[in-house]
């Protein structure tokens, strides 16, 4: 009987391991590139042709290879970057398995040049190497002339895999993917100069400076819009490094294409961490919207294991809750200071001279009205009227919804915001009121119940819960009560509500106090809690906040600015809206489609 079970050519495995590790042109840019880092490069350049099918060609000035290690490199599992199953433990290179040439020499005409960095204790280290491969067999093997470094020539990729061939989409998105892979590589490696050549096209051409790699890097790479609307992130602790720049609040967008996250310099593809990054902004971006980020982690070889999948795109990692407590932490105090400032695109060209703010004379009315609107507020007035303390900002005017405010001392007053002494800051009176409000309630210094009023319900609301959630709303009772849910234990594992804030709709009632507590219940880390507290804090500001469209009296005004610049983040409402922007006089110039010189 003959045996049903055969051992596969060498051949053939070469292509099924090409097929696990190359999915398209794109794969092999990003292993050969992997290769050049590891190598020591100081500068790789890629030229591709026809999407990456018709050539592809990695140029480095790495360590190189002498001929004996260039000849064994297009050998499976042959690998300079480890030498036993202990190695896998601590990974600190890109590439480790020894797949990545032979891969890829398997399906394609492949041609490398090698020559290894000068030794001048061995003569033959001068000379270079060139290896000529169709197809997984090597048909040359000869001296060269080539500087230090590494070439890698791969031509008519997938000529011999027919089935592959037919599966891989048009050249323009070939060569988006790769443009792509390219980007995750120079982010990764701000350190090391890349150069992308398309059909003779020069597409992506970074630069190393003597300053901030990374933020050179990204303007380089994502633009000078990305980077202007981003802040910089640095944390140390316990081992770990984290840095990077993460986007304002108002810089989300719908989909997580705006995030770019590296450990150990290698691109990660992780839900948890970006999860995590997106909690830790709170109630200041919507939780459909997705902030954007570069940020870079740190961590010890043991820490992370990379062999976890064949294109090393995802990894496994201990100490996961330790590293998103981290990350709150990081963005958290990334957030504290922001820069702030307004854009006002050009209506047709981008020159304009200098322009000088007059400066008009300022009054104050005498008398202070009580505010009263759809929301309403303790016998007492607002705490932020009570203060009479001279405002270090002198409040213009106001007009519904906002308060327009002399902005001769904005730098002075606010430092950390990137104003400059010139112009007018426009203030939202809502959104700068509600921050007033979410940084006492915060504060323990103000209760719900004292700015709006809590309704009673005519039939009580009961809520049963498993054991573990029961025990998590008992944790949390008096922090509910706090915000103006009135709920109290009725019985083993069941709870009554019968007084809500009234900015709640009565028929919605039993979804909005589910909702609520099903928030807590899946906190599960102190943080998390804290962060889910802060989210119902914030609606509650938000509502009990005057309306979008009051209109203050002067003296109203200037109280509440007081107000405002006493908090912690006076730039952002709990719920991410800037409070404040500057229009300096350029700006005005601009909306009034003028480039000429205003005189004072």
């Amino acid at each position: 009987m003959s045996s049903r079970i055969r051992v596969l050519p060498d051949e053939t495995i070469n292509k099924v391991a090409a097929g696990e590790v190359i999915e398209n042109p794109a794969s092999v840019v990003k292993e050969l590139v992997e290769n050049a880092i590891d190598a020591g490069a100081g500068e790789v350049t890629i030229e591709i042709k026809g999407g990456g099918r018709q050539l592809i060609r990695v140029t480095d000035d790495g360590s190189g290879m002498h001929r004996d290690d260039a000849i064994l490199s297009i050998e499976r599992h042959a690998t300079s970057k480890m030498h036993s199953a202990e190695d896998l433990e601590v990974i600190n290179s890109l590439g480790f398995r020894g797949e990545a040439l032979p891969s890829i020499a398997a399906i394609s005409k492949l041609t490398m040049m090698t020559s290894p960095r000068q030794d001048t204790s061995d003569p033959e280290a001068l000379e270079g190497t060139m290896l000529i491969i169709e197809g997984g067999k090597m048909l040359k093997c000869c001296s060269v002339v080539r500087s230090p470094g590494t070439t890698v020539e791969v031509k008519a990729l997938f000529f011999n895999v027919p089935v592959r061939r037919k599966f891989q989409k048009s050249p323009s998105y070939d060569q988006g993917e790769i443009v792509k892979s390219v980007t995750l590589l120079a982010l990764g490696h701000p350190h090391i100069k890349f150069q992308l050549i398309a059909n003779n096209d020069l597409l992506l051409n970074t630069h190393v400076r003597n300053e901030d790699h990374l933020e050179a890097r990204i303007a380089d790479t994502l633009g000078m819009e990305y980077l202007s609307a981003t802040i910089p992130l640095n944390l140390d602790e316990s081992g770990i490094k984290m840095r990077g720049f993460i986007g304002h609040p108002e810089a989300t967008r719908p989909n997580r294409t705006g995030q770019y996250l590296f450990i150990n310099g290698r691109a990660i593809f992780s839900p948890l961490i970006s999860r995590a990054v997106g909690e830790s902004y709170g109630t200041t971006i919507s939780p459909n919207r997705h902030p954007i980020f570069v940020l870079h982690v740190c961590l010890p070889g043991n820490d992370v294991d990379v062999n976890v999948h064949p294109q090393k795109r995802e990894v496994r990692l201990r100490n996961i809750s330790m590293i998103r407590e981290m990350i709150g932490r990081a963005v958290g105090r990334a957030l504290q200071a922001p820069c702030v400032s307004v854009t006002i695109p050009s209506p047709t060209t981008d020159t304009h001279e200098e322009v000088h703010w007059n400066q008009a004379p300022l009054t104050e009315p005498d008398i202070v009205p009580k505010l009263r609107e759809k929301i309403t507020f303790s016998s007492e007035e607002p705490t932020f009227l009570k203060e009479a303390i001279k405002p270090s900002l002198q409040v213009i005017a106001t007009i519904p919804g906002y308060i327009i405010v002399d902005g001769s001392q904005a730098a002075t007053v606010l430092p950390e915001q990137g104003f400059h002494n010139e112009g007018l800051l426009i203030v939202n009176g809502h959104a700068a009121h509600a921050r007033v409000i979410f940084e006492r309630f915060q504060a323990g210094t103000e209760d719900c119940h004292n700015v709006m009023e809590v309704q009673s319900l005519l039939v009580p609301v009961t809520l049963s819960f498993s054991p573990a959630e029961a025990s998590v709303v008992q944790a949390h009772i008096k922090t509910l009560n706090a915000l103006g849910i009135n709920i109290y234990e009725c019985g083993p594992n069941t709870f009554m509500v019968d007084a809500v804030p009234q900015l709640f709709e009565i028929a919605q009632v039993n979804d909005v106090i589910a909702e609520i507590i099903d928030e807590l219940c899946t906190a599960k880390t102190t943080l998390l809690l804290q962060r889910e507290r802060e989210k119902i804090l914030a609606l509650t500001a938000s509502h009990a906040a005057i309306g979008t469209n009051k209109t203050l009296t002067i003296t109203e005004a200037q109280a509440l600015i007081k107000q405002l610049l006493a908090c912690s983040m006076p730039h952002r409402c709990p719920k991410g809206t800037p409070t404040i922007v500057q229009l300096n006089g350029n700006d005005l110039a601009k909306l009034f489609h003028k480039t000429s010189k205003i005189h004072s």
